[in-house]
């Protein structure tokens, strides 16, 4: 990646924490965040998550998914975007270390496979236009270098073509 300053790495928080962790508390009713969907209609609306809703996303996500030792993780999603929940939080939640990508680089598809390919992440969440254009850009072999490390791809967002997704599972 040209400028260093494009991503941010979140590692092992736990090893730099100098006290020690507040005790779990039971996750409540209240709001958590508000994040933005289009649901089926293609205007954005805003819906409430709640703790106790993100705290059961994460345990199904962690239970469905589970997170190894030493996974990464890329979150390039805004956070007011329901996609982020995915992307972030249980990643986050279960450990791994998580690489936070701008837009600038997320909008370019080589900046952001030379991203990839800097920090080899296990997890990867991408939009179908996104990976095409990925595929668009580098050799099948230069990109399977790149994911060489990939235990998780989830595409979502958008329509994915059986064409895209056989490129994708030959790669």
């Amino acid at each position: 990646v040209d400028d260093p300053a494009d991503l941010a790495v979140v590692g092992d928080l736990a090893a730099e924490r100098t006290t020690p962790p507040a005790e779990p508390v039971e996750p409540t009713d209240e709001v958590a965040c508000v994040v933005f969907t289009s649901g089926s209609t293609g205007d954005p609306k805003p819906v409430e998550i709640t703790h106790r809703g993100l705290a059961n996303r994460c345990h199904w996500q962690l239970d469905r998914y589970p997170v190894g030792a030493g996974e990464t993780a890329f979150a390039k999603t805004s956070l007011d975007f329901v996609d982020h929940l995915w992307e972030l939080w249980g990643p986050l939640v279960g450990g791994a270390d998580l690489v936070l990508v701008n837009d600038q680089t997320t909008l370019d598809p080589r900046r952001f496979l030379a991203a990839v390919a800097d920090h080899r992440p296990t997890r990867l969440t991408i939009v179908p236009s996104l990976l095409d254009a990925l595929l668009d850009s580098r050799t099948g072999e230069d990109l399977a270098q790149s994911l060489g490390r990939l235990r998780w791809l989830t595409v979502s967002g958008e329509p994915l073509s059986w064409t895209l997704a056989e490129q994708v599972r030959r790669l």
